[in-house]
């Protein structure tokens, strides 16, 4: 999405602490500049999920993320065994707080299947 210009920006859902206490986005994003290059790096934004539990949490954590950042379209990205059920709770909470985002919904085989994709999007083209 990146490279193709169909995205200024990606984020990803991160917990704010890893088990040794180290914050996570800081060490996501220098792996992404090293592995990627610091132009992809600087275009990415890490939302902060920490303590949940399910994906209704976690869509009412990422529309407070969503709604700070004013974002007015979203790409949602999950397994396909999941992406209705996701995609359900995700329209039900978005509107709450922002009524006029977007919420397309990518569907992916299965979990390895989402990792290649999310590789796809970020890997800096050679």
């Amino acid at each position: 999405m990146l490279q193709r210009g169909s995205a200024e920006r990606v984020a990803f859902s991160v917990t704010k602490e890893s088990y040794w206490g180290e914050e996570i986005a800081p060490i996501a994003r220098n792996y992404i500049e090293t592995s990627y290059g610091g132009d992809l790096a600087s275009r990415l934004e890490f939302c902060e999920t920490s303590g949940v539990s399910s994906t209704d949490q976690e869509a009412e954590a990422l529309s407070a993320c969503i709604q700070e950042h004013r974002w007015k379209t979203i790409a949602l990205v999950t397994s396909n065994g999941h992406s209705r059920r996701a995609g359900l709770i995700w329209r039900q909470t978005l509107p709450k707080r922002e009524p006029s985002i977007q919420l397309p919904v990518d569907r992916v085989a299965d979990p390895g299947e989402m990792l290649k994709k999310l590789d796809a999007l970020t890997h800096k083209q050679q």
